[in-house]
Formats: C-alpha cells, sequence, structure tokens
C-alpha cells in the first residue's frame, strides 16, 4: 500500500533523470495525499511528457465519480484482471516523480494498537520511480481529468517488517521498457528496488536518525545490512533493528505526516 509519498528535490533533478521537455516549476511536498493534483511522467507520440494528475483513478466508463471510490493503489497481481486498471495497463503506464513514501507499522491489536509512521527513501537520495497507471476521464459537461494510480506489490525483506505491501519501484534502466508501447504487452510485472538500497526511519526522530547513522558506519561490512534470522518474536526483533540500522539520508525537516482522514470514508487502498 502507498497512501502518502514526498517529493522533495529540486524540478530540475527530475527533468535531467526522466528526460522531458517541458519545464515545469513545482514546489516540494513532504505530504502528498490522494485526490491532490501529482506530478507524473508519461510517453505519448514517442516522447517522454511530464504531466499533473489527479492521484485517484477514474476509469472512463465512470459516469458519476461523486459516488466512486478513491483507486489511488492498484496490486500488479491482479491489474489485469481488474476493469478498472486492465486498459490502463496494457496502454497506459506512467512514472510517479517522488523521493519516498511513508507507511505504518501496526503494533498490536484491537482499539490498543498503535500505529507508528516510517519514511522511506533509498540511501543513496536519488529519486524513486514509483510504477503507475493513467486514465483520462470525460464528464458529462465535457470537463477532462487526467487520473492515475501507483501500483504496489508485495513487501520485499527491507519493508515487511513495516508492512506487507509497497509501491513498486522501477530500477533506472526499467523506466523505458515500462513505459515505452513497443515493448508493454511482454513487460513483466515491475520489481522494488533491492533491500540493500534504501532506508526506513521513524518519521520526525531526528535525533534517533543520527544515533543510527553513527553506529551503521562503525557496524557496517560491505554496505548492505545482513538478513536477520530465526523465527517468531526474535526475527521481528532483528528485522527491526536492520531497519534502524540502515545508512539514512533524509530531509533537514521531516514533519510528522497527516492520518489518513480525507479519504478514510470511501476509498481502495489496494
Amino acid at each position: 500500500m502507498c497512501g502518502r509519498f514526498f517529493i522533495g528535490q529540486p524540478p530540475e533533478v527530475y527533468r535531467a533523470l526522466y528526460g522531458y521537455s517541458e519545464q515545469p516549476n513545482f514546489p516540494g511536498r513532504f505530504n502528498v495525499a490522494p485526490t491532490q493534483p501529482v506530478p507524473v511522467v508519461m510517453r505519448e507520440s514517442g516522447e517522454r511528457h511530464f504531466r499533473l494528475m489527479r492521484w485517484g483513478l477514474w476509469p472512463a466508463w465512470l459516469k458519476d465519480p461523486s459516488d466512486f471510490p478513491t483507486l489511488f493503489n492498484a496490486r500488479i497481481e491482479t491489474a489485469a484482471e481488474k476493469p478498472a486498471f486492465r486498459g490502463a495497463l496494457r496502454h497506459r503506464r506512467c512514472v510517479f516523480l517522488a523521493d519516498g513514501f511513508y507507511e505504518w507499522r501496526r503494533d498490536g491489536a484491537g482499539k490498543a494498537a498503535t500505529k507508528t509512521p516510517f519514511a522511506v527513501r533509498r540511501t543513496d537520495g536519488a529519486p524513486m520511480a514509483f510504477a503507475g497507471l493513467w486514465e483520462p476521464w470525460m464528464g458529462a459537461d465535457g470537463s477532462e481529468v487526467d487520473t492515475a494510480a501507483i501500483i504496489t506489490c508485495s513487501a520485499n525483506g527491507t519493508l515487511s517488517a513495516i508492512h506487507e505491501r509497497m509501491p513498486a519501484i522501477l530500477a533506472p534502466e526499467s523506466v523505458g521498457p515500462w513505459l515505452d508501447a513497443a515493448v508493454r504487452a511482454r513487460s513483466r510485472p515491475p520489481l522494488p528496488a533491492l533491500p540493500g538500497r534504501m532506508a526506513a526511519a521513524r518519521s520526525g526522530e531526528r535525533a534517533g536518525q543520527q544515533r543510527a547513522q553513527r553506529r551503521c558506519r562503525a557496524a557496517r561490512t560491505g554496505g548492505h545490512a545482513r538478513r536477520p534470522q530465526g523465527s517468531g518474536e526474535g526475527r521481528d526483533r532483528a528485522r527491526r533493528a536492520v531497519l534502524t540500522r540502515s545508512p539514512l539520508r533524509l530531509p533537514r525537516r521531516f514533519p510528522r505526516p497527516s492520518p489518513l482522514r480525507t479519504v478514510r470514508r470511501r476509498s481502495r487502498r489496494d
């Protein structure tokens, strides 16, 4: 699942990375939420283009979006079968511009359960390429809206200690095949980034992040954390320790994300 992400680098960084011709000047945002306009890269007439789209896909066959769930995620395992996503998966793919995302770890059960927010980004500070789908929607009055959804997949070894799902993150060499219409029919589902290339930290805990950096520099061997062994509660503790020791490169000010109140009433996350 991906219900919040952040965009922190200058627009020129994304333009140089993805190679689109437009020169947009959009501000950094550290709490991007569904139904908001989001920057994406799509391919049209053989060239890459920058677009602002509504985060929350509206299928072309939708008559009235006022009572329609917010489809801001699409499971890669079932996207080809769902009527809302299968057309976009074949013909309209995109890449979300982002630097990382937030995820909440649930501890406990029932009313006593607590949720801890984590910020996840690449250790080298480079942007994250979220695989996405987009769909143009036209209303009865002739209004047109471009809408998009982020593709999700099973969490990898680093993120599985926090949540079972994560955005499908494309490697730089996979962005072109994902967008290119000539290889869409035979391209495989996108794979998440390798565990050694990402780091997760509790949102807002700057002092803890700095201590984790010092411990990591002292204990790292070859740049990769050891995979936790064992089972049960001991394995969970080991995974959390790996996350805490990951090398972190976070923005100077990292606000705690707000709850998902704006989309909780009628939403479908996956």
